[in-house]
């Protein structure tokens, strides 16, 4: 069962980029470590600036083992919520978790897009998005892309590779 609270939404990833849901913010948390804002509001009514956070529940269970699924929430809540770039080299980058995914996992664990076959598409076009512990390929490796002033306020856009 979904444990989280009222305050926290899942995140996807999708074909087509939709504003101000499709655009982040990154701002300082200190020794490298960012915190990964979201532009636009999560759902209607809710505050603007939810930030990326591994939450370590349940949403019909782990996408696979080592894993833990990311959702944008309405607090900062420490290392949970604190991310750093690692260059892959190619213009890309691995998006590493300052803290733990879960209890006793090692820090570190990475950006990661994960389609689920069991629970299906999020809606046509979209996919899951988790930490895991391990990195695999494309699937690991975000790029960073800026938005003109006139498309959302000078942000950026995360796409996977």
């Amino acid at each position: 069962a979904d444990r989280r609270n009222c305050d926290s939404t899942w995140v996807c990833v999708h074909d087509a980029k939709f504003g101000v849901q499709s655009q982040w913010r990154l701002e300082p948390a200190g020794n490298g470590a960012y915190y990964v804002q979201l532009v636009g509001r999560r759902k209607p009514n809710a505050p603007t600036g939810a930030s990326l956070h591994v939450y370590d529940g349940l949403r019909d269970g782990t996408p696979i083992d080592g894993s833990s699924w990311l959702c944008v929430h309405d607090d900062r809540l420490g290392a949970n919520s604190q991310w750093r770039f690692l260059p892959v080299g190619d213009g890309s980058f691995y998006i590493e978790l300052v803290g733990r995914r879960q209890a006793g996992a090692a820090p570190g664990a990475s950006l990661h897009v994960w389609n689920d076959e069991r629970e299906g598409e999020v809606t046509h076009g979209s996919t899951w998005v988790c930490v895991h512990d391990n990195k695999y390929g494309e699937g690991s490796q975000w790029r960073l892309v800026p938005v003109s002033e006139s498309d959302g306020e000078g942000v950026g856009q995360a796409e996977g590779r």
